[in-house]
Order: C-alpha cells, then sequence, then structure tokens
C-alpha cells in the first residue's frame, strides 16, 4: 500500500470523524442553556420559537397558510446551520478555531 493511499483513507476517517463531532455537537448546542452563550443566537432562536407557536396558532384557528409555514421552515433551517457552524469552528481540525479568530483579527488590523 503507497503511502497516498494511507494518507487518503486517513483523511477521509478525520473528515467521517470530525462531520461526527460536528453533528452531536450541533444537537447539543440547540438547547436553550447553551443558546445562552451567545447572546444573538439566543435572541434569534427565542424569536424563532416565538413565530412557530405563532404559527401554530394560525393554522389551528385560521387554516393552512403556506406563507407562515414557509418563513417558519427557513427559520428553523438557518438556526440549525448558524450551530453547524458554530460547532465545526469548535471542533475543526485543529480542535479549536474558534479561539483563534481574535488573533487573526488583530494580526489581521496591524
Amino acid at each position: 500500500m503507497s503511502e497516498t493511499e494511507t494518507t487518503g483513507r486517513n483523511s477521509k476517517e478525520n473528515s467521517r470523524r470530525t462531520f461526527l463531532a460536528v453533528l452531536s455537537n450541533t444537537f447539543i448546542r440547540l438547547k436553550p442553556r447553551r443558546q445562552l452563550e451567545i447572546p444573538a443566537l439566543f435572541v434569534f432562536w427565542v424569536a424563532t420559537l416565538g413565530i412557530t407557536f405563532l404559527s401554530i396558532y394560525l393554522w389551528i384557528f385560521h387554516g393552512f397558510k403556506a406563507v407562515p409555514m414557509q418563513s417558519l421552515l427557513t427559520l428553523w433551517i438557518l438556526v440549525f446551520f448558524v450551530n453547524v457552524c458554530e460547532s465545526y469552528a469548535e471542533t475543526g481540525e485543529d480542535n479549536n478555531i474558534a479561539d483563534d479568530i481574535p488573533t487573526m483579527n488583530r494580526s489581521a488590523k496591524k
């Protein structure tokens, strides 16, 4: 077996492991206590939850309307993918990309 084949297998295995870590961390981050750590995400999460209850109310008492449901689906997809990005920043290949971001910003300003 050549060195490139071994490297390819290791990178696929690392990618799979990283993906699974990011995915599991994403669902953990959807808990309200974890959302409280980042106020902007928490406000967005609460607003999405409020719109969810409003859409369910409108659906039950005023019939099905496609527009609120499409908006609701879009908001929950956004909440999910914001958490995916945050999880990836925490569990990236360097095991903590998020810690390097403030340093990168400071060095870019110089």
